[in-house]
């Protein structure tokens, strides 16, 4: 019976080491699928953080072009406003000058009296148009520099505060 019990307590330690290997097989594969899940997670984390990065890169664009387009449309009004207040000053000029020239017809005696002082008349209303034209292009440039440098602004405060976020 020696034999026999020595066989059977081999038996039961090679089914004792058989089990133990199962136990750590089994506890190896848990901690693998613990540090693929970390992993993962990780990955994911960053692709989002990368499609946030994304998204913000394409809206800032977009606010950018937006802007550019608001501030060349503001210039082409501008622009087409300053042409339509010449072309209403010649016009009004031609007015003047035809009305001019009708009375001189009939005043020939007050005419040197008269040219004078619509030569007079004359320069100043040009001078004055230029002067007011002078001025609402420069306060319209301040404007468009002051919205530009504004949006500027905002959008360095708007980063700033993107990368605190992160940093927390």
């Amino acid at each position: 019976m020696g034999k026999i019990g020595a066989r059977i307590g081999n038996k039961l330690t090679l089914q004792e080491q058989m089990r133990e290997r199962e136990r750590l097989k089994a506890e190896a594969y848990q901690e693998y699928l613990k540090e693929k899940k970390a992993v993962d997670d990780a990955i994911n984390r960053m692709m989002a953080e990368d499609r946030h990065d994304a998204e913000k890169r394409t809206e800032k664009r977009k606010t950018m072009q937006e802007f550019m387009a608001r501030s060349m449309q503001a210039k082409e009004d501008l622009k087409r406003k300053t042409k339509e207040d010449e072309a209403t000053t010649l016009e009004k000029i031609k007015k003047y000058q035809e009305e001019a020239e009708h009375r001189e017809a009939q005043l020939k005696i007050k005419k040197a009296e008269e040219n004078a002082a619509k030569e007079e008349i004359f320069a100043k209303l040009n001078e004055e148009e230029v002067k007011r034209r002078t001025e609402k292009e420069y306060i319209e440039n301040l404007r468009i520099d002051l919205m530009q440098e504004e949006h500027e602004e905002a959008e360095r405060i708007r980063e700033l505060q993107e990368l605190e976020k992160r940093e927390k």
